[in-house]
């Protein structure tokens, strides 16, 4: 079982969350967490290998959250304002089922709008209620008022705590023999049964896609540590002689990030070390695999003329977002002060394919070349103007964390909250016009346009989910 204080040591908000569900009856939790993607989910929820995959996760999303305050510029003291609502918000209903939907086969995207509404929409109980639950029916109701929520600062991005959240359940996922097994047998079930309900092979059975669905799951397959020692050779095989083989044969992706590991720094000189670093880094079929190849690429060989253009590559095309996410981040802290970084970001933030890769970029260009005399104007550009509303709302939360004393950013954010063209499709999605609406409140709530800005999207913006959200607010600016 995960120790709740080892597991917090030098972060604020992990141990005492964990601590305080570990006395839980965690057994409740852990059913919640796996409901949805395992069918026997009761005979698993007080296993050991289950409670610690459920552990495990949910500190790894406490991280996360932590992590993002302290990017969005908090210090310790405001950090420690939101333990109290975390605790809570851990514990709300949508919580576990959100992050346990990580584990379903193929998971991509974490709904990260439930996460924000379900955090918008938390009340804090008064602390009489939450710490004496009997000493409050004596005490008038009325004084026992619950209290809103403390809000996230401008430049959080939920999207960014469920992309690394979802890294992390996938080395879970890797590291849990057991759980891997359950999960195996829970996808090749749902595969299976359309062709064991029947006898006859349906006709429209499509081989070709069966077979890609199976080599899917081999995914999470553990193939073992293959031993390639033999006889007499044993003791002959050098580290070196063990390690490049199951780097460059080895099908186990833990073994085989051990080999990168230990052959880019031991054997950096040995002229077949370098390709096959490449290699791992281009074409190998496991993301972490790649994650681990390009870090120690630009960790040893910076300077080799290959290494930017292979980033570049991995930034735009690679299939997972945590390769993609982590090579622009490379590239940006590895070569900022490269003439050619700032112009390449700048393109690829305006004509990459993937929106998650165009946010990352909007977001780096803003922090990283602030001072830039173009900056300013390129980010209004992309909130006004940029095809994708995800890299407009990117834009508008770099322009109000990082420029908000600057001359036309009040009415800049006001042009976005009411002309910006999103319209929802879907539930998840993330509406500019309500980022430019909350950073207009969270910054200029003192001005009477702002009030007045409110009150006009409460009642005519045509997003439901905004209109709710400007009534709420609404609510609070007028009662203060």
């Amino acid at each position: 079982m995960i120790d709740p204080v080892s597991a917090g040591l030098g972060w604020l908000l992990v141990g005492p969350i964990l601590q305080e569900l570990a006395k839980a009856a965690l057994d409740d939790y852990v059913k919640d967490f796996f409901k949805d993607c395992i069918k026997d989910v009761e005979g698993i929820a007080k296993k050991p290998f289950a409670q610690n995959a459920v552990l495990g996760a949910l500190t790894d999303f406490l991280i996360g959250f932590e992590e993002e305050l302290e990017r969005s510029g908090l210090d310790k003291k405001q950090i420690r304002q939101y333990l109290q609502p975390l605790k809570q918000f851990v514990k709300q209903p949508p919580l576990p089922q959100v992050l346990g939907s990580a584990f379903q086969r193929n998971c991509q995207v974490l709904n990260t709008a439930i996460l924000a509404d379900s955090w918008q929409t938390l009340t804090l109980q008064h602390p009489l209620r939450r710490n004496l639950p009997t000493l409050t029916r004596l005490v008038p109701s009325n004084l026992l008022k619950d209290r809103p929520t403390p809000s996230l600062p401008l430049a959080f991005s939920w999207e960014q705590v469920a992309e690394k959240y979802l890294a992390s359940v996938k080395l879970i996922i890797q590291q849990n023999a057991e759980l891997r097994e359950i999960l195996n047998a829970e996808n090749l079930d749902g595969i299976v049964e359309p062709l064991t309900d029947s006898d006859a092979i349906p006709a429209d059975f499509n081989l070709e896609s069966y077979q890609q669905k199976r080599r899917e799951q081999d995914e999470y397959l553990n193939l073992g540590n293959l031993d390639t020692r033999s006889g007499d050779s044993e003791e002959q095989l050098t580290v070196r002689e063990n390690f490049i083989p199951h780097a460059q044969s080895e099908n186990n992706s833990d073994v085989v990030i051990s080999g990168v590991q230990e052959i880019a720094p031991g054997w950096k000189d040995d002229p077949d070390t370098l390709p096959n670093i490449k290699q791992r880094a281009q074409y190998d079929d496991d993301w972490t695999v790649r994650l681990s190849a390009l870090q120690e690429l630009v960790r040893a060989w910076k300077d080799d003329p290959e290494t930017l253009p292979i980033l570049k590559q991995l930034a735009q095309y690679d299939d997972d977002s945590a390769v993609r996410l982590s090579a622009l981040q490379e590239l940006v802290w590895g070569w900022k002060n490269d003439s050619e970084t700032l112009p390449w970001l700048k393109q690829l933030a305006q004509s990459e394919d993937n929106w998650d890769v165009r946010r990352a970029a909007v977001q780096e260009i803003a922090r990283e070349w602030k001072d830039d005399p173009e900056t300013l104007p390129w980010l209004k550009q992309r909130a006004q103007s940029d095809d994708d509303a995800n890299v407009r709302r990117a834009a508008v939360q770099e322009l109000a964390r990082g420029w908000k004393d600057e001359s036309g950013i009040f009415e800049l954010l006001g042009d976005v909250a009411i002309h910006d063209p999103f319209d929802r499709e879907d539930e998840w999605q993330d509406n500019p016009r309500q980022a430019a609406l909350a950073a207009t409140i969270e910054l200029y709530a003192d001005r009477p346009e702002t009030l007045e800005l409110v009150r006009d999207r409460a009642q005519n913006d045509r997003d439901p989910k905004l209109r709710e959200f400007a009534q709420e607010k609404l609510t609070q600016l007028e009662g203060k």
